[in-house]
């Protein structure tokens, strides 16, 4: 092997070591720069995950409060419909006992009436056997 036989072979390994050297540190940048990217989408997800968690959290607060105000609205509402239940039961017994009255009113003012037209009769009966005798309601 010549001087200038060694000289180009030593200047291809200088050669290929530097293109070596330059090729993986370019690799080592392009590592770092995807590292830097990962860690970036890594800390993008993490603040879109915590927004989730929030989120979540808020759903899970705001469902509860729905289902304790649905309880209270609904107890509300038994309460209402059993205070209803017991006034209608209590106008209910109001009116029968209103009908009752009506009714006995009804019975009476019926017996009134056949009094008064039995009385009527006795009238007329007393009125004629007075007008019969001749004294013509004149006292003797």
């Amino acid at each position: 092997m010549t001087n200038e036989e060694r000289d180009r072979a030593i200047e291809f390994i200088i050669n290929a070591q530097a293109k070596f050297s330059a090729d993986l540190a370019a690799e080592a940048d392009a590592r770092r720069a995807r590292e830097a990217e990962t860690e970036r989408r890594a800390a993008h997800s993490e603040r879109r995950l915590d927004r989730l968690e929030n989120i979540a959290r808020s759903f899970v607060a705001i469902g509860r409060r729905t289902r304790r105000e649905v309880r209270e609205s609904l107890g509300a509402l038994t309460s209402a419909q059993i205070r209803s239940e017991d006034e209608r039961r209590a106008d209910r017994e109001r009116i029968d006992a209103l009908l009752i009255v009506t009714e006995r009113n009804t019975v009476a003012q019926a017996n009134d009436r056949e009094s008064i037209a039995s009385l009527t009769e006795v009238v007329r009966q007393l009125a004629t056997a007075r007008t019969g005798n001749g004294t013509n309601g004149k006292q003797e």
